[in-house]
């Protein structure tokens, strides 16, 4: 899960208490990191991998966040 932090641009908090898709390892605690332009294609491949293994479980899955907002 991960969460924007209000008036910081392209920074999120991500819990790292649930598995990471990428090591499929569990680390404790939040990390915070700049914006990776890479995330919304490593979403659109979480989607297509989700889409794939349960065909018509889901009506919709989208990846929400790391949109860029400016410090005021």
């Amino acid at each position: 899960m991960s969460s924007r932090v209000r008036g910081t641009p392209n920074v999120s908090i991500r819990d790292t208490t649930a598995p990471d898709p990428q090591v499929g390892a569990v680390r404790p605690g939040i990390e915070i990191s700049e914006y990776d332009p890479a995330w919304p294609r490593l979403a659109a491949r979480a989607i297509t991998e989700l889409e794939n293994a349960l065909p018509g479980v889901f009506v919709s899955i989208e990846h929400i966040g790391t949109a860029g907002t400016t410090a005021g």
